[in-house]
């Protein structure tokens, strides 16, 4: 397994998640070093021009077709955002990507889904590189251990 890797990497897809602890993509889909390009922050959101570069990274070098932005049960990110309360530091930039994407969401669940929704939305409009690119949203189920995915791979 870490000599096919030890050339490059090529990986047939790229996940943007939460840094939550107990998110693994890796483990969560079944797969070996090499297979996934992760990208994890907070919220699961691609605000920073550091993140959005990792992501493009993944397109453009290394050719990965797929992106999943994933979202998970109990996000303490969104649900700040969602509560409207004040947070410390720089957490509060988190909080606030969040904020516009998930307004009008009746409880903490409907708002998760409307993040992932609203964080590929911005993507698309920031990132040339994904104009046409595949990309699905999807959300991780704490208590089963599921991935449930929003809709199939859209390539506007």
């Amino acid at each position: 397994m870490f000599a096919r890797n030890e050339s490059g990497q090529a990986p047939y897809a790229t996940i943007l998640t939460c840094a939550d602890s107990r998110l693994s993509p890796v483990m969560l889909f079944d797969e070996v070093l090499g297979d996934l390009f992760v990208v994890r922050e907070a919220g699961n959101i691609a605000v920073s021009p550091t993140s959005l570069g990792s992501l493009e990274y993944a397109r453009v070098v290394l050719d990965a077709p797929l992106l999943v932005v994933m979202g998970h049960q109990e996000c303490g990110a969104v649900d700040a955002a969602f509560k409207k309360g004040d947070v410390p530091g720089n957490i509060q930039s988190v909080v606030d990507a969040i904020r516009p994407g998930i307004a009008g969401a009746s409880n903490l669940d409907e708002a998760i889904v409307k993040n992932v929704r609203a964080v590929i939305a911005s993507i698309r409009a920031n990132s040339p590189a994904f104009s046409g690119a595949e990309i699905v949203g999807a959300v991780y189920d704490l208590g089963t251990g599921k991935v449930h995915f929003l809709d199939q791979p859209s390539a506007n």
